[in-house]
């Protein structure tokens, strides 16, 4: 909060554009070091109605978004509070995983949430939009109003504008979303799977090995009973 605090305003740009200079600033820097938990997350976004719970990760560089959803750098912190406008972004149409692709299926009055320290904010959609990738005008701060929204690319398959879902926090946080099964990349998934494989052939492979040179071990000794 403190972080948000002392911005005066959201300076932001398409997190899809490629472009990621700006990590190198001192300001990136002290950014990052924010909301930084131990296991290397900001926070979790939960969407009930669409089956998604992803990890937020600082910034949007395209190696955050391979993983999860990611905090738009230059939009306010998702802690709450008036006159803050927080934005999350996260691919669609990936080929390994499953991320923003179903955030079309939202509608006016669903609700999302973000677990951010421990505390569970509630946000209730009351704006959907289409906009170019450099229209930045509706990711401003509303006076009074406690903003997320989540971002994504649209078309699908297609990616030429930017899909913008708003929610405005609603109070008390009395409801807690549904605690579903956070989703892994389907390439983590896979590479455990791999992983597991592997060790299970290694394993084959040295118990044969130890059963062969046992076998030459008694051959051996039998062939010396036999000398003897």
């Amino acid at each position: 909060r403190e972080y948000n605090a002392h911005r005066n305003a959201i300076f932001t740009a398409d997190p899809y554009n490629g472009t990621d200079d700006f990590k190198k600033t001192p300001e990136y820097k002290k950014y990052d070091s924010v909301l930084d938990e131990p296991i290397g997350i900001m926070g979790i976004v939960k969407i009930p109605k669409i089956g998604v719970k992803l990890p937020i990760y600082h910034g949007s560089s395209q190696d955050v978004l391979a993983y999860g959803a990611g905090h738009l750098y230059g939009t306010d912190l998702p802690v709450g509070g008036k006159n803050r406008h927080s934005v999350i972004t996260a691919h669609t149409g990936l080929p390994h995983a499953t991320m923003f692709d179903d955030l079309i299926y939202l509608k006016k009055g669903d609700f999302f949430y973000l677990d951010i320290q421990g505390e569970t904010l509630r946000y209730k959609v009351f704006r959907i939009s289409v906009v170019e990738p450099n229209d930045i005008s509706l990711l401003q701060r509303e006076k009074g109003r406690d903003l997320v929204t989540l971002l994504t690319c649209t078309p699908y398959g297609v990616n030429s504008q930017r899909l913008l879902v708003t929610g405005y926090r609603v109070l008390p946080d009395l409801v807690k979303a549904p605690d579903d099964k956070l989703q892994w990349p389907l390439w983590m998934t896979l590479f455990v799977i791999a992983l597991v494989g592997c060790a299970v052939i290694l394993a084959t492979m040295v118990v044969a090995d130890v059963k062969r040179k046992r076998g030459k071990l008694d051959l051996h000794a039998k062939h010396l009973s036999i000398l003897a």
